[in-house]
Order: structure tokens, then sequence, then C-alpha cells
């Protein structure tokens, strides 16, 4: 089936500017709900607000990158330094990334609660990352990491450019393998990891730029020291339909300017949903969020969708 793939895969080239541009992120954004996808990358309603889990995710992402940079270029793992960033923080370009120190401070409620599914506070997160997952990270002799923050564009099927950054991509002999950071609570459910759209995008960059699809996608849970693989027997052509099934239904979408909301329990971190207590100037945007909280798990909504309704999602001219 490589064969195949590569055949829907090209670089970019002069001319083909006005083909849509996809993210990983941006298709999945459309998958969860479209009417997200309409107000995060149509009207322009980009949230600026931060939290906790993707400050920490931010930083530990950091972290590993420093590592792997390190051995790239062969250098004796400075371990300090590692530390000093993970404390203190560091600058990513002109992003400021704050550390542990300047965090627990920030968030000091949040950082000292345990969540609700591996029951541990950010306090033994992070020391479980620094003394169990930092020490041995990238540290097997057989892989060796080749890349990291590796950013990627390529045309599929010469209807969209899909681009992004892939965490790692490391190299065994001829062999590729792709990890992805993940900073959860939790690892995901069986039924994601079969085609997982995202190392299905990767496994592409790879195969553009390299010349060979991965033999092993990795997502690698560092705060609670586990890891998952992707891509079972049979994905490729798995892959193929669900992108091109996505693509044509955002065409659709765009085509009717009608975004359909899909409200689930996730919802509740939406940046356009009132309920998020983190949401900010955005939060009034989207009547049709679901009424679930980690404290009252209802199937009720706060407004159902009507076709009819002139109030429904549109598309809104952005100037």
């Amino acid at each position: 089936m490589s064969k195949e793939l590569k055949e829907r895969i090209r670089a970019v080239t002069k001319g083909d500017e006005k083909l849509p541009r996809f993210s990983y992120s941006k298709i999945d954004t459309f998958k969860k709900c479209p009417t997200r996808y309409r107000l995060q990358y149509l009207d322009g309603k980009r949230s600026e607000d931060t939290t906790i889990a993707l400050e920490i995710g931010s930083l530990l992402h950091k972290v590993l990158e420093c590592k792997a940079e390190m051995m790239i270029r062969q250098e004796v793992i400075d371990y300090e330094f590692l530390n000093r960033v993970l404390t203190e923080g560091a600058k990513d370009g002109n992003e400021t990334i704050l550390g542990t120190k300047q965090l627990r401070r920030k968030y000091f409620d949040k950082y000292s609660t345990p969540d609700d599914a591996s029951g541990m506070s950010y306090v033994e997160k992070i020391e479980l990352f620094k003394e169990k997952v930092l020490p041995v990270e990238m540290e097997n002799g057989d892989w060796i990491p080749m890349s990291t923050e590796m950013p990627f564009e390529f045309i599929w099927d010469n209807r969209a450019i899909i681009h992004g950054f892939i965490d790692r991509v490391d190299k065994r002999g001829e062999e590729y393998k792709v990890v992805d950071y993940k900073t959860s609570k939790k690892v995901y459910s069986d039924k994601e990891l079969p085609t997982s759209l995202q190392f299905g995008i990767y496994a592409l960059a790879v195969l553009n730029k390299y010349g060979a699809l991965p033999v092993e996608s990795e997502y690698r849970f560092i705060l609670i020291d586990d890891a998952q693989y992707a891509l079972t027997k049979g994905w490729e052509k798995r892959l193929a339909t669900a992108l091109d099934k996505i693509l044509d239904s955002v065409g659709a979408s765009e085509k009717k300017e009608t975004f359909i909301p899909k409200p689930t329990p996730l919802c509740f971190w939406c940046p356009y949903n009132k309920q998020n207590p983190d949401a900010g100037i955005y939060r009034m945007e989207c009547d049709y969020y679901s009424l679930w909280t980690p404290c009252s798990k209802t199937f009720d909504v706060n407004k159902k969708w009507d076709a009819l309704d002139m109030s429904a999602p549109k598309r809104r001219l952005v100037f």
C-alpha cells in the first residue's frame, strides 16, 4: 500500500499556493466539531487563553527537545542544564516558556490537586518525569533520534497542503520511528489507535521526506510514564479513506456555509463554551454546547441544532 500512498503525495511546488492548508490539529478540530472549526479557522477567533496543561506540555516538550538535540549532536547529556530548564523555563524564539517554579506559583491550587484519572497532582507527575522519564528517554540503543520538532508539508492527492511538526523521528538502520509526546492524565482508548489520524499524517510526512513509511508510531505519555503504539495492519487504506472523507466534508460545509455542531463532553474544555472555567473573551460564541461537566455527567445540551434556525452556525466573513 505504500506505493499507492506515495502516488497520492508529493512535495509542495510553485503554483500550489492556492490549495487549502491543513494541519493535523485543523483536521481533528473539524472532525470533532465543525462549529469550533468555523469559529477558530474561518472566523479567526483564536483563543489566546492558556491553561496549566498547555504550559506544562510546552515546558516538557522543550526539555525533551533539548535532550534530543544533545544526542543528535552526539554530546554528553547535560542533565544539570535540562533540570534547570525544567525548573526555570527557557526562551523559544519570541516565546517565554515558564518553568515549574513559576507555574507552581501561577496555578497554585491546580498544581497541587490530584486529577481524577491518574490520581496524581502535577507535583507528583513532574517528579515522576524528572526521576523516571527524563533519564531514560531516547536511551534505547536500537533507536537513535535523528530529528526533533521536524517541520513538514506535502500535497495530498493534489487537493490540499498538509503541514505541521513531528515531536521526534528516530532511526534504526534504514527504518524510521515517529514519537509524539503526550502530557495527558491517561492513555487513549484502544479504538483510537488502529487508524490514528495524527500518526497517519506523520507517516505520510516521513514517506514524503525519506521515501519509507515508519515501522513504529509511539505515543509517549511523559507525565504518567506510559506508552502506546498506533497504526495496526491495514492502516494505510483506512487512513486514505478517512482523510478523503474529512476533506470532502470540509469542502461541503464551506460550500454550504453551514457547520453543524457536535456537542460532547469535550465541550467543557472548549474556549467557546461559557461553562469552561478557563475560557476567555470568546466564551459566549457557541450556544450548542453539551451540559456535561466533571461534576454533572449529563447527555443534555444547552441548545439543540436546528437547520432552519437562522442563528445556526454559518461562516462569517472576516475582514
